[in-house]
């Protein structure tokens, strides 16, 4: 006995966190990205701080594919 399917659709295209945050920062860059009970950070402003942190790890010699431990308080 044989069945046949009818055609499947294509996957959904998987893209990484960054990337979507990317996209995000491209098409709404004063949209909302965190909010907290006191402040409120848009897609730009993650964007930027994300890319300070990554030219500071740059700087202190940590390369792609290099674990990073991050240390934070509580809240």
């Amino acid at each position: 006995m044989s069945i046949r399917l009818g055609a499947l659709p294509e996957p959904a295209a998987w893209i990484s966190l960054p990337q979507s945050i990317q996209a995000r920062v491209a098409a709404q860059p004063d949209a909302a990205a965190v909010l907290t009970a006191n402040e409120r950070f848009t897609y730009r402003e993650l964007n930027e701080t994300a890319n300070r942190f990554a030219s500071s790890l740059m700087e202190a010699g940590v390369s792609p594919e290099t674990v990073v431990g991050v240390r934070m308080d509580r809240s």
